[in-house]
């Protein structure tokens, strides 16, 4: 019965080791799939700490407050010409950069740096800026002494007071500083010229409500 004893022993001490070694394995086992999930999660997260870094740099492309830096419009298309056109759908923009491309917001322009390209806006205020396009408001546009402007305005009334080479047409008020320099010609309601301002070109109040011409051709009329 001993030697059926210790047999009997020696069995169940073999089935424990092999237990143990299997449970030891399957340990094993768990540990590196851990590790594995546990790596692939610190990659996914710096994945997306990418991602949000790239977000925030988009957003910060679309800001409407520029200061000190060249700046390309975003959501940039490519006009038939091949010229780069921003378009911002809502609020007004204030730069104090540089923008290359045409620019078409809703609201107010308040310009003190450069730009490359029309502007097309509700209102438009220059503040030693210089602009190398057409500016085109649904209402007024004003630029201060320190100024340039190489092209046409097109609006509701202007004020200005720096140097414009190009033509003027506004359907209402223009007034001109003293320290204007206008090379170009103006078609307006009304001409506001201050002394020292200078202009070469022709001036016409073609939007008055009295026409010069029509005055004169009556008057021919009824001496006939």
């Amino acid at each position: 019965m001993g030697f059926f004893s210790d047999l009997k022993n020696d069995l169940a001490q073999a089935v424990t080791e092999m237990t143990d070694e299997k449970a030891k394995e399957e340990m094993l086992a768990e540990e590196e799939r851990l590790k594995k999930e546990l790596s692939e999660a610190e990659e996914n997260s710096d994945l997306f700490s990418i991602l949000e870094e790239v977000e925030e740099l988009e957003e910060i492309n679309e800001e409407v407050a520029v200061n000190d830096a060249t700046f390309s419009m975003p959501n940039m298309e490519t006009t038939p010409t091949g010229q780069s056109e921003g378009v911002i759908e809502n609020g007004s923009l204030e730069i104090a950069g540089t923008i290359f491309g045409n620019l078409i917001i809703p609201g107010r322009v308040t310009l003190c740096g450069e730009m490359h390209g029309n502007i097309q806006a509700e209102e438009v205020i220059l503040r030693s800026a210089k602009v190398d396009g057409d500016i085109i408001c649904s209402k007024s546009i004003e630029m201060d002494h320190a100024s340039m402007v190489i092209g046409n305005i097109i609006g509701t009334g202007a004020v200005i007071a720096g140097a414009l080479k190009g033509d003027v047409d506004v359907d209402g008020p223009v007034v001109l500083e003293s320290t204007a320099i206008i090379q170009g010609n103006m078609k307006a309601n009304s001409v506001q010229m201050n002394s020292g301002a200078v202009i070469e070109g022709m001036i016409s109040q073609c939007y008055a409500g009295v026409s010069p011409r029509t005055f004169f051709d009556g008057m021919n009329q009824e001496r006939r």
